[in-house]
């Protein structure tokens, strides 16, 4: 029975050694699961940050796009001549200050008075050789000019005169 004995405590000892090894590496595994779930709760964590930063940036951006347009005017009904493919933005103002002097009825030399920074027409398809009605023209002024237009534009203008920052229409009867 001796050597049965030492057999079966080799069996154990080797038994016992397999086991521990298992367990070590068991508790590694362990250790690394939780260490994935902690990354895993930090980078969720991050994102929500992230989602919150960008909610704030899509207000920031709508705001500050409404900041920039709060002087323009939209008039529409106004002609267009694209018999050179697209009428250049001096052409469009000259247009506008003469739409204003006819059909707003704002006195000449405060139509030719007004700054505009920039005027321009909504984008569209232009059709070479043929005079369009666009849809809006779009101008960008200082305040104070803008409120010269709408102080000076008449109630019974032919084409529409809308405000962007409140949406306000100025129309005909």
């Amino acid at each position: 029975m001796c050597n049965m004995e030492k057999d079966l405590n080799k069996l154990w000892v080797a038994l016992e050694d397999r086991v521990r090894k298992v367990d070590e590496r068991v508790t590694r595994i362990e250790d690394k699961v939780d260490g994935a779930d902690i990354n895993a709760a930090q980078l969720s964590e991050r994102v929500q940050e992230l989602e919150k930063q960008r909610d704030t940036l899509r207000d920031n951006i709508t705001y500050l796009q409404s900041q920039s347009m709060r002087n323009n005017l939209i008039f529409t009904g106004l002609s267009e001549d694209s018999s050179n493919g697209s009428e250049p933005p001096e052409t469009t103002e000259k247009r506008l200050r003469q739409h204003l002097h006819d059909a707003c009825k704002v006195a000449r030399d405060v139509a030719d008075s007004i700054k505009f920074e920039r005027v321009h027409r909504s984008p569209s398809s232009p059709i070479s050789g043929k005079v369009r009605n666009s849809d809006k023209t779009y101008i960008f002024q200082e305040q104070k000019e803008r409120s010269k237009v709408l102080e000076r534009v008449r109630w019974d203008c032919a084409p529409c005169v809308s405000t962007i920052s409140t949406g306000r229409h100025r129309k005909t009867a």
